[in-house]
C-alpha cells in the first residue's frame, strides 16, 4: 500500500538537501502534504556493492606481492641464517601484514593523487585557472595542465557546473555528475581525435563527462554515466546524447584518452544499472540480513557490500562510505583506474 501511495503521489518540486552521507543523498521533496526529506542511495553506493572490477583486484594483489617481497628481502639481509628466517613462526604473519600494508599505502597514495587531480580539474572548469597545492605530487599539476590543453582545444560549452547534484525520483537514486557539456560539430571532432578506433562516434548535443585518473576502462563506467544521464534528464529536462570518460593516466599524466559511450551503450548501461539497483535493494532487505546472521553471526551494516573497499569510484575516488560504512565524505580512489 505504501508503495502504491508513493507512486501515485504528486510531487510539486524537489531539491538537493545537502551532501552525501554514508552513501545517501538527502532530497527535499514537496508534495500536497508539504516538504519532506528523503534519502536516496548514490549511484556509486548501488554499484559498489558488487565488488571491485577484476583489474583492480589484480592491482591489489601486485601491490601486496611487492610488499611481501620487499619485507622478505629486508629480513633476509638483516639475518645471517636463511634457515633460521624460514623457520621463524612469526614470518607468515609478518609477511601477511607487510603485504596488506603495502597495498593500503599504495591505495592511499593513488587516492590522494586522484582526489587532488579531480579537485584541480573541477576548479579549472569553474574558474579557468590552474590552482594546485604545492604539497601535492608533481603529477597532479601535469594532469591538470594536460586537461587544460584538451579543454582549450575543444572549447566545449559547459551547461552544468562540476559536481552538480542530480537525482531520479522515478528510479530512486541520486549522484553528482563531474561535468555536463553541450558539444558542437567542431568540438566533437577535437574530442574524437583523442578517442580509440573502436569507440563510438561523438554526436553534437549534451553529454555527461566523467573524469578518471587511470588506464583501465571498466564496464561499470557505462552504467555510471548512463545513471547520471538519466537523472540529469529527469532533473533538468535536457536530452542527453551520450557520455564521455576523459581518462588522464595517473602514472603518465601527460597522456589523455577520451572514451565514448553512444546512445546504444548508454541505453544498455542504464538497463544494467537498474538490474544492479534491484540486486542492491534485495541485499538491503532486513530478512536477508537475519538469514545471514543466523548462519554467519552478526554481519553488521556492511553486509550488503562486497569485501574489499577501494575502487570510485567512484568513481579516482574511493568511497567506503557508499556501502553504509562510516568514512570520509570524499575519499576517492580508483586504484586501477578514478572518482
Amino acid at each position: 500500500m505504501a508503495e502504491k501511495r508513493k507512486k501515485s503521489e504528486a510531487v510539486e518540486s524537489a531539491s538537493a538537501g545537502g551532501k552525501r552521507r554514508n552513501g545517501y543523498y538527502p532530497l527535499v521533496v514537496t508534495g500536497r502534504d508539504g516538504p519532506e526529506t528523503r534519502h536516496l542511495p548514490s549511484v556509486t553506493t548501488i554499484m559498489r556493492c558488487f565488488g571491485d572490477p577484476y583489474p583492480l583486484m589484480v592491482w591489489g594483489a601486485k601491490q601486496a606481492a611487492a610488499g611481501v617481497y620487499s619485507h622478505f628481502l629486508r629480513e633476509l639481509m638483516r639475518r645471517v641464517e636463511i634457515r633460521a628466517l624460514l623457520s621463524d613462526p612469526t614470518l607468515p604473519q609478518a609477511l601477511n601484514e607487510a603485504g596488506i600494508a603495502a597495498m593500503n599505502d599504495e591505495r592511499d597514495r593513488t587516492a590522494r593523487v586522484g582526489t587532488a587531480t579531480h579537485a584541480g580539474i573541477e576548479h579549472y572548469v569553474k574558474t579557468g585557472k590552474i590552482v594546485v597545492d604545492e604539497v601535492e605530487p608533481v603529477g597532479v599539476r601535469v594532469a591538470v595542465e594536460t586537461f587544460d590543453e584538451l579543454w582549450r582545444e575543444a572549447k566545449p560549452n559547459v551547461i552544468f557546473a562540476p559536481e552538480m547534484p542530480v537525482y531520479s525520483l522515478r528510479h530512486g537514486y541520486a549522484g553528482q555528475i563531474d561535468i555536463a557539456v553541450e558539444l558542437d560539430a567542431r568540438t566533437c571532432a577535437v574530442l574524437q581525435a583523442h578517442a580509440g578506433a573502436h569507440d563510438d562516434t561523438i554526436v553534437p548535443g549534451v553529454h555527461v563527462i566523467d573524469i578518471k585518473t587511470g588506464t583501465y576502462l571498466w564496464q561499470n563506467h557505462a552504467q555510471q554515466l548512463a545513471a547520471y544521464a538519466e537523472a540529469l534528464q529527469e532533473t533538468s529536462a535536457v536530452a542527453v546524447k551520450g557520455g564521455l570518460v576523459i581518462s588522464i593516466h595517473r602514472d603518465a599524466p601527460s597522456v589523455v584518452d577520451v572514451h565514448v559511450f553512444g546512445v546504444n551503450k548508454m541505453r544498455s548501461g542504464f538497463e544494467a544499472f537498474l538490474h544492479c539497483k534491484a540486486l542492491w535493494k534485495f541485499h538491503k532487505q532486513p530478512k536477508w540480513h537475519k538469514e545471514q546472521e543466523a548462519v554467519y553471526g552478526n554481519v553488521g551494516d556492511g553486509a550488503d557490500c562486497a569485501v574489499g573497499g577501494s575502487g570510485s569510484d567512484s568513481t579516482g575516488r574511493h568511497e567506503r562510505a557508499d556501502c553504509g560504512h562510516e568514512g570520509s565524505e570524499d575519499e576517492r580512489v580508483r586504484a586501477g583506474g578514478t572518482v
